[in-house]
């Protein structure tokens, strides 16, 4: 192969090399990771260079339990080897960091050049997942009580989304199923983007969870013992109108096939536009629980 480099992002230097890339890749791009690895973790990106010209990159959402990772390599110079450079750059990256249980992107279903190069590189296919968008006005308000988030919500935040989300994962057949208990670490994150989390009340109780992230809804869960009470239905309410008073004309989201939130997406407007895999690869098992504390989930 001729000169092939990858060397860390430098901000100054590669920004106007990066960016046509990021564009080039709609599955990255239009999610906003490789954008905003690039202008939040300038550790966590990293270039592809042959004979000087990019042609890929390697991009990460920091070194977390569930790193979401995005490899990207330009049409014309697939097949030559830059993939799956990139890839065991994360695999090195990833073996050497005890914080990393799990590393995690998607591609698109029909894209098996892709899924073939993840299968080989230990990956194997999670789940299916859509990618769902709405577009029009606001939507009318529900009268149920939802205010920011604060960081006394974080014990209470972290029971609803491990415990709606643990079920969710059990009723559509993901397996391994995992639980991931408390840290400081996800708390202080949490408590850094405030902004973007909401919580709605049922006698003075946190009843659901919301989190937006620009033009994206993150994520809706709700108790497992008030669901079917409305309070899905009023956090994502409030979460599309929130995006659309920032100014997003687009509202897009991410949801596993098989989920039952699917219907209650649809009812609000929101249409598939695509069809990926979600492919997973666990660096440390045994660190990671199965199944919470007895008594911990609703």
């Amino acid at each position: 192969m001729a000169d092939l480099r990858i060397e860390p992002y430098v901000s100054q230097r590669d920004r106007e090399a990066l960016t046509p890339l990021l564009w080039e890749d709609p599955i990255q791009a239009e999610k906003g990771l490789a954008a905003a690895a690039m202008n939040d973790h300038p550790d966590s990106v990293y270039l592809a260079r042959l004979d000087s010209r990019p042609v890929g990159y390697l991009t990460m959402n920091g070194f977390r339990r569930r790193t979401h990772t995005a490899v990207y390599v330009a049409p014309a110079f697939r097949r030559r080897g830059i993939g799956t450079a990139l890839l065991e750059l994360a695999d090195g990256l990833f073996s050497h960091h005890e914080t990393v249980e799990l590393s995690w992107g998607v591609c698109r279903e029909d894209d098996r050049d892709t899924l073939q190069t993840l299968y080989r590189h230990g990956y194997y296919r999670g789940h299916g997942a859509f990618t769902m968008e709405r577009r029009g006005d606001p939507l009318p308000v529900s009268d149920l009580a939802i205010r920011g988030y604060e960081d006394a919500d974080y014990p209470a935040w972290h029971r609803v989304y491990e415990s709606a989300f643990w079920h969710m994962r059990a009723g559509t057949g993901q397996l391994p199923l995992y639980y991931f208990p408390p840290s400081d670490a996800e708390r202080r994150h949490f408590a850094d983007n405030r902004q973007n989390l909401f919580v709605s009340l049922a006698e003075g109780e946190i009843a659901a969870i919301g989190h937006i992230e620009g033009r994206h809804l993150y994520t809706v869960a709700v108790r497992r013992d008030l669901q079917r009470r409305g309070h899905g239905m009023a956090m994502a309410t409030f979460l599309v109108n929130e995006i659309i008073r920032r100014g997003e004309p687009v509202v897009e989201l991410g949801v596993v096939q098989g989920n039952p939130a699917v219907g209650l997406y649809e009812l609000l407007g929101f249409a598939v536009t695509e069809r990926l895999a979600c492919m997973k690869r666990y660096y440390r098992p045994d660190h990671n629980l199965s199944a919470p504390p007895e008594g911990y989930f609703y």
